[in-house]
């Protein structure tokens, strides 16, 4: 069986990094001369290392300029107010080489300002698809760490709050994690009659791990994750997320290649929970999307057991990314497969999930059925699922039904399937 390769020192640029200037008492012809202004961009912009690839400007009247120096890292924009010998500067850049700090002092000098105010802003910017982007302004970065096998910041963000983030993206948010984590964990976890094996494949922050540990007649949680620095960092940075999950003593956590783990334990599951990152070309995940591991796991579940499995976005331009062919792949190898989606806002799409079985049909399941079960359980404190909730998320919109149908990709290990990346 293959080895994973670790990821050495590559690290996926997913930060931009913004100066906003506010600069006063400047000289007011300066601030009405557009082509001065334009030569002083254009002159900040190639001796901070950047790149010019266009430019536009406007003369106000009676008095005042605005524009933008369009780099390969982003902007340089202006706009100015003579009539208060005032201007306000956007630099932002997405690049490595680009030196926002010089820019800022030749703008600022070559327009003789008395005094001048400056933000420094970064952001997360994270590729959803090609031509599509999504920014969230980071007030802190609790910790950027390159381990073997990925890039991993933990950030808190202005919207999401602290976030997970690997090699680029998004995992998890305080805000909505539990919208993904409840929606991944219990609709399978409810349709199983009595589980008491389960196996988490990955699941790094604990949440995943935390809902299932909800259910007291679970007698023991496997989970295996290739990345113990990653687990480290959750465990000491992500407390709201495990909500002490790693401290319940039913909780066995493996360091070890999932494949290779399978693969040398004969012991059999209830439910197995697959809950990895994107298959990235050169993350540690995507060997786990294969119809060879699938048939794998399904040697080592129980003949009632049931799998469940992250499978990508899901929106009207993504579903055929990943989630279809994923849900193709496991038909090959189980009777009973049934995608189903949620709307998570941190991940720019509603994402989807498909459950894989030879027993168990969650979609059989009523809202009276879910609710009385959660009930005997002792299931509460859920914000998102439900019997209601359960239903919704299995009813599929018309064009992913038709994209599921019109499916034939199978995924294997000589033809792997990898999400976009930036």
């Amino acid at each position: 069986m293959d080895q994973l390769q670790p990821l050495g020192t590559l690290i996926l640029k997913s930060l931009g990094t913004q100066i906003l200037l506010d600069l006063e008492n400047c000289n007011p012809d300066l601030l009405d001369d557009i082509d001065l202004i334009k030569d002083i961009l254009k002159e900040a912009a190639n001796l901070a290392g950047a790149t010019i690839i266009g430019e536009t400007f406007h003369k106000f009247h009676p008095v005042g300029v605005t524009g933008v120096v369009s780099i390969a890292e982003s902007h340089i924009c202006i706009h100015t107010w003579p009539e208060y010998s005032y201007a306000s500067v956007d630099i932002f850049s997405c690049g490595d080489d680009f030196n926002l700090e010089t820019a800022s002092q030749i703008i600022e000098e070559r327009l003789e300002s008395g005094d001048s105010f400056s933000t420094l802003i970064e952001w997360h910017i994270e590729p959803i698809s090609t031509g599509l982007i999504q920014a969230e302004r980071i007030t802190s970065i609790i910790c950027e760490v390159q381990t073997q096998f990925q890039h991993v910041m933990i950030i808190e963000g202005e919207c999401f709050g602290r976030s997970l983030i690997l090699d680029g993206k998004t995992q998890s948010t305080e805000l909505d994690e539990f919208v993904y984590h409840e929606g991944l964990v219990h609709p399978s976890m409810v349709s199983h009659e009595n589980p008491k094996n389960v196996l988490i494949v990955g699941g790094g922050e604990g949440a995943t791990a935390r809902e299932v540990l909800k259910y007291r007649n679970v007698e023991e949680v496997t989970m295996v994750d290739i990345d113990q620095k990653l687990v480290e960092l959750c465990q000491e940075f992500l407390p709201n997320h495990h909500m002490n999950a790693f401290k319940d003593p039913r909780l066995k956590i493996d360091f070890a290649d999932a494949l290779e783990f399978v693969d040398s334990s004969n012991k059999q599951y209830d439910v197995i929970i697959i809950d990895v990152p994107d298959p990235l070309e050169y993350g540690p995940a995507y060997k786990l999307f294969t119809l060879e591991f699938f048939l794998l796991l399904k040697s080592r579940m129980k003949l009632d057991g049931i799998l469940v499995i992250q499978a990508g976005a899901t929106g009207p331009s993504f579903s055929e990314q990943c989630f279809t062919a994923v849900a193709n792949t496991l038909s090959q190898a189980f009777s009973i497969c049934r995608g189903y989606e949620i709307f998570v806002p941190s991940f720019g799409s509603t994402w989807g999930f498909v459950t894989a079985s030879e027993r168990i049909n969650p979609t059989a399941k009523t809202v009276e059925n879910i609710n009385s079960n959660l009930k005997t359980l002792n299931i509460d404190g859920l914000k998102m699922y439900d019997g209601i909730s359960h239903q919704s998320m299995f009813r599929l919109p018309k064009y992913t039904r038709e994209h599921l149908n019109t499916e034939t990709r199978v995924i294997t290990n000589s033809n792997p399937i990898f999400t976009y990346q930036q």
